[in-house]
């Protein structure tokens, strides 16, 4: 993911911001989907848009679990951190895309 943004004059807290935000839906996929990804990151002056897509149809629901609990927290961490993130979906696959700073 870093790499991505190799040669690019992002902030590193945004790069950051990112890396942990893909890690977290890639996660999501593996763990959820269980199919293959693909990863795609598009930069833009400013800001970048991060897709992850897997192929299951099943959409993402951010989920309101104990503060104790080990798991369910994640897409409430993203909508905290990215300017703004969504889930285009198809009857075979979905994407969950992130963007962070202007973009």
């Amino acid at each position: 993911m870093r790499a991505a943004f190799s040669g690019s004059s992002f902030d590193l807290e945004l790069v950051d911001t990112a890396e942990l935000c893909v890690s977290e839906l890639v996660t999501n996929a593996v763990v959820h989907a269980g199919t293959d990804i693909v990863v795609a990151v598009q930069l833009y002056e400013g800001g970048a848009r991060v897709a992850v897509q897997d192929r299951s149809a099943h959409l993402p629901v951010p989920r309101h679990y104990a503060s104790l609990a080990a798991t369910g927290r994640g897409l409430l961490m993203v909508d905290q951190l990215v300017t703004r993130w969504g889930v285009a979906s198809s009857a075979e696959s979905k994407t969950v895309w992130f963007e962070v700073g202007e973009v």
